[in-house]
């Protein structure tokens, strides 16, 4: 009885989004990215490996988001990023690299221990949205984490500098000096990452 209302996650995912008039988008790739989460990050890092002709599939959690995706064509399924299952279907073993830009820090969190553990060497790329979440990313097994926070603040210090007529050396100056925040508060050796992943 027990068995019988456990729900594979294979049909969850069919059960929840129509099937693709196409074939399993996954089962030609190889050396793809793999990009969990279609947010604005996500969708815009889809659309530029387009442009370059550089393989990849999507996941998300969204049911709405997949199918208006599918739509428009992207290979796409619906899963959790976080369940090994769906990370084996989509290749984690073949791929290049796994990019993270979910919202939700504790998903992102478990999906990169489990993608690190079945995966010692892909690289894994995170988006953090705070700058306090980097030192667990890493420690996950991410491979290098991109801090949105940081980013931001990057980016609006050049551009009021810019407006202020700051040269371009200061404003360069400016964008690398609040980047190597992330550096110092974050002090990470390969061996620090190997040894918080085992």
């Amino acid at each position: 009885a027990e068995a019988a209302t456990r729900t594979p996650w294979l049909t969850r995912l069919f059960s929840a989004i129509p099937p693709s008039t196409e074939d399993d988008p996954v089962k030609k790739l190889h050396d793809h990215i793999i990009i969990a989460g279609w947010g604005v990050t996500g969708e815009s890092l889809g659309h530029s490996l387009r442009a370059a002709g550089v393989p990849y599939i999507v996941v998300d959690l969204n049911p709405e988001t997949v199918r208006r995706a599918r739509t428009e064509h992207e290979p796409m399924i619906y899963g959790d990023v976080t369940a090994p299952e769906v990370l084996e279907h989509l290749g984690i073993h073949r791929a290049r690299m796994l990019v993270m830009v979910v919202s939700d820090a504790d998903a992102a969190e478990r999906a990169v221990r489990t993608a690190r553990r079945l995966a010692p060497t892909l690289p894994i790329l995170v988006r953090a949205r705070y700058v306090a979440h980097v030192d667990v990313m890493f420690k996950a097994g991410a491979t290098d984490v991109v801090p949105a926070e940081l980013e931001a603040a990057v980016e609006i210090t050049s551009r009021v500098l810019l407006a202020c007529g700051a040269g371009l050396e200061i404003v360069t100056d400016e964008r690398a000096r609040i980047r190597t925040l992330r550096e110092d508060d974050n002090p990470h050796t390969e061996s620090d990452r190997d040894e918080s992943v085992v």
